[in-house]
């Protein structure tokens, strides 16, 4: 009879189990997208505002205040190395030489007569050095006057006419090459291991795509006065010495700049980081949340652990309700 019971107890407990399984409530699994974490080149890039300049572009300097006496060139005219552009008045500078010329003319010939002893010869000498000293610096003077092109080019902009009063150090025009730059800034911090010949991409406001750049130099971080942050200036030409098709100076674009190449990292989607900087991954079959450092990213991907490679990853976490051991099962697709 004992054993009865016992064999009866045992039954009624297995029955219960059994019962148990079948209706407690069952969980199901939530669908989700996946993706394996690959590995491949991290391009890491900023983007920055830029402006389209003239590649070499000459200002026309006045040396000395004066009288504009002619203008030898128009805008948009073709000009070549040490051609006359801008000849200040020199009219006084003129006449004052004229004497100076005289009085040396007038001393060299009393030195002639007079030998080379006595006062009167000593007088005369004197007085043809300072004359010559005079008489260079004269012709330096009006030689200076004379604006002329450093470069081949084009007169780009003119902005005195014959007869107009400038000051010193006045500008008076522009001559630029007919080759392309663009002038960008972007924050040093981000700049920091960038180096001349750094490649680039330049695209029009409007998002066309105008073509590919090299990174020419970097200037000297400045503080910017209205965010306080050190800004860097960069100057680009184009790449291959290939022409931006369809850029003009003046126009307003963006420069994507390559700041960094790292190859051979582990790779995972943006679209898989969670707003609390997270990546899900599914480990038989549950879902488990790690914590990622977003430092090296780019637009589209994030380096992570290279132990990480060949693991499946959850995309567009926020879309699912997922929490710590959730049981996943891969989406269907349509």
């Amino acid at each position: 009879m004992p054993k009865t019971k016992a064999s009866l107890l045992v039954i009624a407990a297995t029955a219960i189990t059994v019962a148990t399984l079948f209706l407690l409530p069952f969980t199901p699994k939530t669908a989700v997208r996946t993706a394996v974490v690959e590995q491949g080149e991290l391009i890491c890039s900023t983007l920055m505002e830029g402006i389209v300049t003239y590649a070499d572009e000459q200002p026309l300097i006045a040396l000395q205040a004066g009288r504009v006496g002619r203008v030898h060139v128009r805008q948009g005219q073709t000009v070549h190395a040490g051609d006359l552009l801008i000849s200040m008045d020199t009219s006084v500078q003129e006449q004052e030489l004229a004497a100076v010329n005289r009085l040396l003319y007038e001393q060299e010939t009393a030195v002639s007569a007079f030998g080379q002893a006595g006062e009167a010869a000593l007088s005369a000498t004197q007085t043809a050095l300072q004359a010559r000293t005079r008489q260079a610096e004269l012709r330096a003077a009006i030689a200076s006057a004379q604006i002329r092109a450093d470069a081949d080019g084009v007169v780009g902009a003119l902005y005195v006419s014959e007869g107009a009063v400038t000051g010193e150090a006045s500008l008076l025009g522009t001559v630029h090459g007919t080759g392309l730059r663009v002038v960008a800034a972007g924050r040093a911090e981000e700049l920091g291991n960038v180096a001349p010949g750094a490649a680039a991409m330049v695209t029009s406001a409007e998002g066309k795509v105008l073509g590919a750049a090299m990174l020419e130099q970097a200037g000297a971080p400045q503080a910017d006065s209205a965010t306080g942050q050190a800004m860097q200036q960069l100057s680009f030409t184009p790449a291959n010495g290939d022409a931006w098709t369809g850029a003009d100076a003046g126009d307003r674009v963006v420069v994507e700049l390559v700041c960094e190449a790292l190859q051979e990292q582990a790779l995972v989607p943006i679209s898989a980081v969670d707003s609390r900087d997270r990546v899900w991954f599914v480990e038989e079959g549950n879902a488990t949340p790690i914590e990622i450092d977003l430092s090296l990213r780019n637009d589209q991907y994030v380096a992570v652990p290279q132990k990480w490679a060949g693991k499946r990853i959850i995309l567009l976490p926020e879309t699912a309700a997922l929490y710590p051991g959730c049981p996943v099962r891969e989406a269907r697709t349509r």
